[in-house]
């Protein structure tokens, strides 16, 4: 995706979609395997997009700067990670000079594929 991180602010708004079902032993992958490799911030990240009430409905960026307890710096720094393993994919769309953020959360893989990839 283009770089965004200017229009990557507090106010700015964001929603969240599930691309696929998470399991449990989705969960189980993503704390063993994906955490050492993504860091905590990630997995919180990760967990805090799941998680958020009202899923589907826009919220702010900075309710997750809120939950996360992490400056702005450090929340763009774990998306950018959860979209290089696969976890994340954001677009960005601008409507009457408003722009929001799609987040598409995806399932981690399971562990076989998950270490044919890192091999």
């Amino acid at each position: 995706m283009e770089d965004s991180r200017h229009q990557f602010q507090p106010k700015t708004s964001f929603v969240v979609r599930l691309a696929e079902r998470l399991t449990d032993q989705g969960w189980q992958t993503l704390t063993q395997l994906y955490q050492p490799i993504i860091g905590p911030s990630a997995a919180g990240l990760y967990s805090a997009l799941f998680w958020l009430p009202k899923a589907g409905q826009y919220h702010r960026h900075a309710t997750l700067l809120a939950i996360l307890g992490m400056d702005l710096a450090h929340l763009y720094d774990a998306r950018l990670r959860l979209e290089a393993t696969g976890l994340l994919t954001t677009t960005v769309s601008t409507k009457d000079d408003l722009t929001s953020f799609n987040y598409d959360l995806h399932a981690p893989l399971l562990p076989q594929p998950f270490l044919k990839t890192t091999s």
